[in-house]
């Protein structure tokens, strides 16, 4: 997906109808999709500022009940951009839309 416009979710866990729709829609050329398991970085609050900082540089929401915005209501103004290149186990994010900032 390297270069191109699609959809990457990272998630904890993915329901498997969640999964069969984004492959068909996928295969039918209707959008690229990548899902990723969320950074698994030590405790709770790690994770949540890991994804922080991933929303922060591509400029999208996070979709979570706990953060107050529960997934299902998100729409195309939640998304960012970047770009994405995803291998087998690592995935990188390049160019991302949000402000840069420096890495503590």
């Amino acid at each position: 997906m390297a270069g191109s416009d699609g959809l990457l979710i990272i998630a904890d866990d993915f329901d498997d109808k969640v999964v069969t729709t984004l492959v068909v829609n996928t295969l039918r050329a209707v959008w690229k999709a990548v899902v990723v398991k969320s950074p698994p970085t030590g405790s709770d609050e790690e994770k949540v500022q890991t994804l922080r900082d991933i929303a922060e540089y591509t400029r999208a929401s996070i979709g979570s009940k706990d953060l107050g915005l529960e997934p299902g209501a998100m729409d195309m103004g939640h998304l960012g951009r970047a770009g994405i290149v995803v291998g087998k186990d690592k995935t990188t994010l390049t160019n991302g839309e949000g402000a840069p900032r420096q890495a503590n």
